[in-house]
């Protein structure tokens, strides 16, 4: 009901011309009215739903208002500390939706004032940069419809190189994501390697390390679901886990592990995910041909955790306290399960 009237809100916050003449008392009192036709007057009584904003010009509440007013006030001036460079949020904004912000005088004028003050460089190329690199990323995206099938492993590293100099230059994965993951030849590129008839183990791990972080933001990736699949699958060994308590083993080494080393590093915690998404996967497989309502109980409780069962992988790195928890979650789940199902089966 809670997700359903911010859900509401927020659509009509957004549509909406503007919210003066008794506006927010007319949508609450559609939503009162809609809602009590719709759900029980007792828990509706207990329910108080109330909306704030943050930041613009008081009184505006509707969206289309308040990027009207950021547009043409200029005024606001926050810089982030970068160690060696300070950068301006209004580089960041206009550089964004360039078609919006026509006028930055003000900006201007407080970049030449703090060279005048302090008689240092701000540094504040940070447009410049955004294109640069923006430029690199397209020029290698018209380069990949030339690429050739058996240098896969030398294109990954030319890929994997460009995410990285990407990252380094502008110290965001906005490019990477907006301009090269979301471009169709690489997308084409990465999921014709997945059927390629030879793969070997470093270009698996080459496409792991394209993939992992930010990925998953992609707004239109249709084959994602199907590489971070095959990325996850587990290798078909002879001590494939069958049994509940394998799992448990295996998050309990995790969780020591990490426990023991106060600063694991990325590799380390990466190569634990990726044991510990091996066992989910090897594990669900064999409960799925006879007890598949404990393969259910598994994805359930990991889903919590971050785990997606259509990609069979963990969204996020599991850390000390996720394994903790899904030790836990795990455990005390799979034992109310069992007690259960020795007392009725029909209710577990």
């Amino acid at each position: 009901m809670l997700s359903e009237a911010v859900e509401r809100y927020s659509t009509s916050a957004y549509n909406s011309s503007g919210c003066g003449g008794g506006g927010d008392s007319m949508m609450a009192s559609e939503f009162t009215t809609e809602f009590s036709e719709k759900y029980n007057a007792t828990p509706l009584s207990k329910v108080t739903i109330s909306v704030g904003t943050i930041g613009g010009s008081p009184g505006i509440c509707s969206f289309q208002q308040w990027k009207t007013d950021i547009v043409s006030n200029t005024k606001t001036w926050t810089v982030i500390d970068l160690g060696t460079s300070l950068v301006p949020v209004w580089d960041i904004v206009t550089f964004n939706h360039k078609g919006y912000f026509k006028n930055t005088l003000i900006a201007s004028r407080l970049k030449e004032a703090y060279t005048l003050l302090t008689n240092q460089n701000p540094n504040f190329g940070l447009e410049d940069k955004l294109v640069s690199a923006n430029a690199k990323a397209r020029s290698v995206m018209q380069d990949i419809k030339q690429w050739q099938e058996s240098d896969m492993e030398y294109n990954l590293e030319k890929i994997l190189d460009l995410k990285q100099t990407l990252y380094d230059e502008t110290k965001s994965n906005l490019i990477w994501i907006n301009t090269c993951l979301s471009h169709p030849a690489v997308q084409s590129f990465l999921s014709n390697l997945v059927t390629a008839p030879a793969k070997t183990v470093k270009i698996k791990k080459l496409m792991r390390s394209i993939m992992e972080t930010n990925s998953c933001e992609v707004n239109s990736f249709p084959q994602f679901a199907s590489i971070m699949q095959w990325l996850n699958e587990y290798e078909r060994v002879p001590n494939q886990l069958s049994d509940f308590k394998d799992l448990v083993n295996i998050l309990t080494k995790a969780e020591e592990h990490l426990k023991v080393d106060f600063s694991p590093t990325h590799s380390e915690i990466h190569e634990k995910n990726k044991e510990i998404t091996h066992s989910f996967n090897s594990l669900c497989q064999s409960l799925r041909t006879k007890l598949i309502e404990q393969e259910l109980l598994i994805f359930s409780v990991a889903s919590a955790v971050g785990y997606c069962v259509k990609e069979k992988r963990f969204q996020h790195p599991q850390n000390y306290d996720n394994i903790d928890h899904l030790q836990r979650a795990l455990e005390s789940a799979y034992g109310e399960y069992s007690r259960l199902m020795e007392q009725d089966k029909s209710r577990a």
